[in-house]
């Protein structure tokens, strides 16, 4: 279906609007991204028993905890604590929160939509690495781009002259790793223009079971099931591999890295007093669980996302130690 060039222009001003990002290396990750399928070996196998998964569980044996957890029943009760503690209404909040390990899981306003600023970012790239899958395209296609493109922000391609054409790999890792709005738009045009309806197209590919008509009826939303669902696809195939990596280099020492600063995978998302981050946390090549935080209207809250992230992973090793 075709859409009117102004139409299409009013849809991408609105989607774009989101956080700027810093880029980073963080200590765990190879700051040399490759995409050759010899290239993407990890051990991503869940259903698989490992000497790793055995190697941590007996790190958590003299893991230091930055709390007593053996006072909580389960992480419904830590999670619901930590946000008494900071005074958050919790109709502010969703969060959306899976083990892979434990198969443990905790969820608040988890089927509310809400703007969801740049977090949207990870499903944009999941949904070209299905294009790659189907043969579509390739890491090296180029996709053409204009000055109709420009989206201000952080990121190599908004700060630097526009290009007639870029790689396909190149504007992802700007996408992941710059937050870089205007290869997210170059992304979407070409998405729109050849592969069909591209909210569409990336709310279905979220797998939620639940999917409310504000994400139909408004442009760049999302619930924490949505962006969940896209980090479980992420964290469970290895073709999403390149992807990891990308998001392992962003965010240094920030939100969900402000404490666990080694093994995580995230992208932050924020407008206005709209703040959110989602990731997913790595040990040993596995991953162990992936999390989600939005926020509605409470400000900054950089603090309880360490915090929260900080939680989660200390309550993941307790877990892991006493079963």
């Amino acid at each position: 279906m075709s859409i009117k060039p102004i139409l299409l222009t009013t849809f991408f001003l609105i989607f774009l609007f989101g956080c700027q990002q810093q880029s980073s290396s963080p200590p765990d990750t190879d700051n040399s991204i490759t995409t050759s399928s010899e290239s993407l070996q990890t051990n991503l196998d869940l259903n698989e028993t490992s000497n790793e998964e055995k190697e941590l569980i007996k790190k958590t044996e003299t893991t230091s905890y930055s709390r007593n957890y053996d006072s909580y029943r389960s992480v419904n009760d830590l999670v619901n604590d930590l946000i008494k503690d900071y005074n958050y209404p919790p109709s502010r909040l969703g969060i959306a929160y899976y083990n892979f390990v434990t198969k443990e899981s905790y969820f608040l306003n988890e089927n509310i939509g809400q703007y969801a600023a740049s977090t949207n970012k990870v499903g944009t790239a999941v949904l070209y690495i299905q294009l790659i899958e189907e043969g579509k395209l390739n890491w090296q296609s180029k996709l053409p781009a204009s000055s109709d493109d420009f989206a201000s922000g952080a990121g190599k391609i908004t700060n630097n002259p526009i290009q007639s054409e870029y790689e396909l790999e190149e504007l992802i890792e700007n996408l992941l790793v710059y937050s870089d709005n205007t290869a997210w738009k170059i992304l979407m045009n070409y998405y729109q223009n050849n592969f069909g309806d591209f909210n569409l197209n990336l709310i279905e590919k979220s797998g939620a079971s639940q999917k409310p008509d504000s994400l139909y009826n408004q442009y760049n939303y999302a619930t924490p099931n949505t962006l969940l669902g896209y980090l479980k696809q992420i964290a469970k195939e290895k073709k999403y591999l390149p992807l990891i990596k990308y998001m392992s280099k962003s965010e240094k020492n920030q939100r969900f890295k402000l404490y666990i600063r080694g093994g995580m995978a995230t992208k932050y998302g924020q407008y206005d007093y709209s703040y959110h981050d989602t990731g997913i946390y790595y040990e040993n090549g596995r991953p162990i669980y992936a999390l989600v935080l939005m926020t509605d209207g409470i400000g900054t809250v950089d603090q309880f996302m360490g915090e929260l992230n900080l939680i989660i992973n200390e309550w993941s090793h307790f877990q892991m130690s006493s079963h």
